[in-house]
């Protein structure tokens, strides 16, 4: 969240040209581009849900 933060201020506080930004945003997204889930396979999920 704070590298989000700091994109965003970039853009509103310090008023740089968003296509001067774009290419960090690139680089930060490549690390989010798979989704992933709690638990890896749903037998997992089964474990975990007869502790309770």
């Amino acid at each position: 969240m704070i590298d989000i933060a700091e994109l965003i201020k970039k853009l509103i506080v310090d008023k740089i040209d968003p296509k001067k930004i774009r290419n960090e945003v690139v680089e930060f997204r490549k690390e989010f581009q798979e989704i992933k889930y709690c638990f890896q396979t749903p037998n997992k999920a089964y474990e975990y849900l007869k502790f309770y």
